[in-house]
């Protein structure tokens, strides 16, 4: 049986650590999907409502447990060391529960700890996602020019493909996706200028730069769970896509 790992802003909340041991008793909104929202709006002279688009909400996620600390210090220091995480955005992960996953959070309200011994404290945290998709493993695919690879993912919601291109391609290059989609970018990849590309975003940077106004056809595309999806790389030049597709979930 896998051991469970929980960790919050880099901070476990379970196993041992410096402080003392940490408990996690309560991870409500983590294990089910958010509500969705979107507009409604009937039909006025027939049956039913219009199909219009469904989306999902914000992920809030209610954390709790209690810590028995080393020592009464010790305890203090926990304190501390708890309502002071998520200052900024973090990461929530779950481990030992099946597949690993992980989401982007921040706070939703006060993080509290409260004593109830001197080497014993509760404490509860409410988080937020604003993207409410969850992430585990990163599967890995290489694409040569002129070569089209099936790229999949284990999760259970449509994954956006992250591109990696480099090498030596003075006219740029062309991504074929399903459908025909391409996005095609005539910007020069070399050792000093390496492509990349998050289809979550649309967005393509130059060694490290957002890089604007340089893409012809700029069509993203996502792969569906349990599907494989035919992407392919086309260029005169030489060089690779490198393509991470995370697990995703809802």
């Amino acid at each position: 049986m896998a051991t469970e790992s929980i960790i919050l802003d880099g901070q476990p909340l379970s196993g041992e650590d410096r402080y003392g041991v940490w408990t996690t008793s309560v991870l409500d909104g983590w294990w089910y999907s958010p509500e969705p929202k979107g507009s409604t709006e009937e039909r006025e002279n027939a049956d039913g409502d219009y199909d219009l688009p469904v989306y999902y909400g914000a992920r809030y996620v209610t954390i709790g447990g209690s810590i028995r600390t080393k020592g009464h210090a010790q305890q203090h220091q926990a304190i501390n060391r708890f309502v002071g995480l998520l200052r900024n955005k973090g990461r929530l992960q779950v481990s030992g529960h099946g597949p690993t996953q992980w989401a982007d959070v921040k706070r939703a309200s006060g993080f509290k700890m409260e004593p109830i011994t001197d080497t014993y404290a509760q404490w509860q945290a409410r988080v937020k996602a604003p993207d409410p998709l969850k992430f585990g493993d990163a599967n890995v695919f290489t694409i040569s020019p002129n070569q089209t690879v099936p790229l999949f993912h284990y999760g259970n919601a449509e994954a956006s493909p992250i591109f990696d291109i480099t090498g030596n391609m003075p006219a740029g290059y062309t991504l074929w996706g399903p459908g025909g989609k391409t996005f095609v970018s005539p910007s020069v990849v070399s050792s000093t200028y390496p492509h990349h590309l998050d289809m979550s975003e649309g967005l393509l940077k130059v060694n490290g730069y957002y890089w604007t106004g340089q893409t012809g056809n700029a069509d993203l595309w996502t792969i569906p769970p349990g599907q494989q999806v035919l992407t392919g790389l086309t260029t005169t030049g030489t060089g690779t896509a490198k393509v991470t597709v995370y697990d995703t979930y809802i």
